[in-house]
């Protein structure tokens, strides 16, 4: 066994790397390569934190995580008149098996969409709030909340569906 301290160093230099190359995102609509290398790394992350396990991040490091995931929802940009996608289902056979094969589900349903790629930074936050419970209350609550309260008020279909995600 690794001692946690050295985990926690370990995972945040990790994380920091992966969410620098995330935020590599461009501004203005994005394409097909660019939100499949984003859902990519979001899905990485997410399995990054679930293996590092509970209290490994300091306080900053979910601070900085969640500004990021924050920033790229609202980045991630839909057309108006495109159809509600569902969340993607949780099944109890998938959770068991290994993280490399949880990102089956783009290829199931026809492909990366932004929208899916929402769906998986959302699916980060949780992974955050799983294993970093008390850091996410003290520094990430606050700005998740201010965007799930936005996305619910001013947002469309879309946007209300991946709030209640």
């Amino acid at each position: 066994r690794c001692d946690k301290s050295l985990v926690g160093q370990v995972t945040g230099e990790l994380l920091k790397k992966t969410v620098a190359m995330m935020t590599k995102l461009p501004h203005d609509s994005p394409d097909a390569a660019a939100l499949t290398q984003l859902q990519g790394h979001a899905t990485a992350t997410a399995a990054i934190l679930k293996k590092a396990g509970p209290k490994v991040l300091a306080n900053q490091d979910v601070s900085d995580l969640v500004k990021v995931l924050v920033e790229l929802v609202s980045r991630v940009k839909l057309e108006p008149d495109v159809a509600v996608e569902l969340a993607p289902k949780a099944s109890g056979a998938a959770k068991d098996k290994d993280d490399s094969d949880s990102s089956d589900s783009e290829s199931d349903e026809g492909g990366v969409t932004p929208q899916s790629v929402r769906y998986s930074l959302v699916d980060v936050a949780a992974s955050l709030m799983k294993v970093s419970r008390e850091e996410f209350v003290q520094v990430g609550l606050t700005m998740h909340m201010e965007l799930l309260k936005h996305l619910l008020n001013n947002g469309n279909d879309c946007d209300r569906s991946l709030a209640l995600y």
